[in-house]
């Protein structure tokens, strides 16, 4: 809550009640720290017991008026508002070079003589899914590249990354003895099976010619 917003929204004659009520919710969410304020329309809509198109009607009547700035954030989030603090009682209704006492938006801020608003710059959209592979010390494909099933690529690619590079170079000492060479491949388990349990831990037996008893790995 920023006094000095709230104080000069309460200074300011808005056309419209609605308006002036949405521009005091403004205000009174203005953070003096990063200059703007970010409210959604729901919220808006709650603490002024205004109905969601009232509240969007609102806010057009400001920016249009020149009392607000808006930005609408990329990223989906609430869009960002500016609260334009040159705007005083004292300077609205001043006469402009015609003679003509000026309006809340009838005038543009260079003919007013008002400061312009601060340009906002929308938040950059944050990039959920990193690029690991340039943090690999093991590309998983190498891994793929010589693991014997080929099943499963998918999963074991989202997997490969979330090793620490202790256990990817473990798994590629561990394939480099073949460990499964002779074995049927339905015996052998998917890539993301080997991953998720690591198997290249287990202590692999020699192929033996009858594997009518080895364990069916899914």
């Amino acid at each position: 809550m920023s006094f000095k917003a709230t104080s000069w929204a309460w200074k300011l004659e808005i056309r419209t009640a609605s308006a002036k009520l949405v521009l005091l919710c403004l205000a009174d969410c203005y953070n003096d720290d990063t200059g703007r304020c970010n409210p959604s329309i729901p919220f808006i809509a709650k603490a002024t017991g205004l109905d969601p198109k009232t509240v969007r009607k609102a806010l057009r009547q400001l920016i249009d008026e020149g009392a607000i700035a808006e930005a609408i954030c990329v990223s989906g989030k609430s869009a960002h508002y500016a609260l334009d603090f040159s705007l005083t009682p004292t300077n609205i209704g001043t006469p402009t070079k015609n003679g003509t006492p000026t309006k809340i938006g009838t005038t543009t801020p260079t003919k007013s003589g008002r400061a312009p608003l601060p340009k906002l710059v929308p938040e950059p959209i944050k990039n959920l899914e990193v690029n690991l592979s340039r943090e690999l010390n093991v590309s998983f494909d190498t891994f793929w590249s010589v693991y014997p099933r080929k099943a499963g690529k998918t999963p074991a690619a989202k997997k490969w990354p979330k090793l620490n590079n202790t256990d990817r170079d473990s798994v590629m000492a561990f394939l480099a003895k073949n460990p499964y060479r002779g074995r049927d491949p339905q015996y052998i388990p998917h890539a993301t099976t080997f991953l998720n349990q690591r198997r290249w831990e287990d202590e692999i037996d020699a192929p033996t010619k009858n594997n009518d008893h080895e364990e069916l790995y899914l």
